[in-house]
């Protein structure tokens, strides 16, 4: 029984052996390409306040001017 537990312990887990399958590269390339493609749609509400340069009163002002000629607001 202490062998087979030891022996056990010894060998890598599936998780090390799937890892080191992978090599660090992605799964494949339709989570790469759908993730980026979430992240370059994702844009801010601006009636929130979630655009670049929001959250500073009246001073945003330009700012949000600027990202709703740029079409970065979703509203």
């Amino acid at each position: 029984m202490r062998r087979a537990l030891r022996d056990i312990a010894r060998e890598r887990s599936f998780a090390d052996r799937a890892a080191e399958d992978l090599n660090g590269s992605p799964r494949s390339g339709f989570d790469s390409s759908l993730s980026a493609g979430v992240a370059g749609a994702a844009r801010g509400d601006c009636r929130k306040g979630e655009f670049k340069g929001g959250g500073m009163g009246l001073l945003s002002l330009p700012a949000l001017a600027l990202a709703a000629a740029n079409g970065e607001c979703a509203r």
